[in-house]
């Protein structure tokens, strides 16, 4: 527990006889150890495979130079040692990230916390298009569904390499459909 500073240390003994010797001295100095910021995560909320930018620095009261830098993630492990750094490669889930400076006397901070949120992607899957030749005019019927690990569907889009848009419900059916070989695409939100 000894003062951060330069501290000049004395020493003496005494023999059995109650006499002190001569008092002899050296030093020591007590290094504080540098303290770390979390600047941003930005977004802290993303989608999965979306780009996240993490910010960082240090401060040492000594006047030290900060020469090392550590990121890592409760779920991801190690994640960088530079102060700024983006990554677009998140695990799905809530984050602890924590980080951590060293100055040029080998000293680490303590760690600093802060969070990131990963959302999962939704999936998308076409269960019919029914029938799928159709004379002009003819009825086709279409019938989707989405899956969110972490959400709730709120949106469906489908359409067409030659009608383009042709829907925003799960399942619909229509007698407009052009003369052709469509490829027909859905996706959810």
């Amino acid at each position: 527990d000894m003062s951060v500073g330069n501290h000049t240390i004395y020493f003496k003994v005494k023999d059995d006889n109650g006499t002190w010797s001569s008092e002899v001295s050296s030093w020591l100095e007590v290094n504080s150890n540098p303290v770390a910021t979390i600047d941003s995560i930005t977004p802290q909320m993303i989608d999965n495979g979306s780009t996240v930018t993490f910010t960082g620095h240090g401060n040492d009261t000594d006047e030290d130079d900060i020469t090392g830098y550590f990121w890592r993630s409760s779920i991801d492990g190690n994640l960088s040692t530079s102060a700024n750094f983006s990554a677009t490669d998140m695990s799905v889930g809530n984050h602890t990230i924590y980080f951590k400076v060293k100055d040029d006397n080998g000293n680490w901070s303590s760690e600093v916390s802060s969070w990131l949120k990963v959302n999962s992607n939704p999936v998308a899957t076409i269960d019919s298009i029914s029938p799928q030749m159709i004379d002009y005019g003819s009825t086709v019927t279409f019938t989707g569904h989405g899956n969110d690990t972490d959400g709730t569907i709120t949106g469906y889009s489908w359409r067409s390499s030659i009608d383009e848009g042709l829907s925003t419900s799960a399942s619909f059916s229509a007698t407009d459909m052009s003369v052709g070989n469509h490829t027909i695409y859905f996706k959810v939100k």
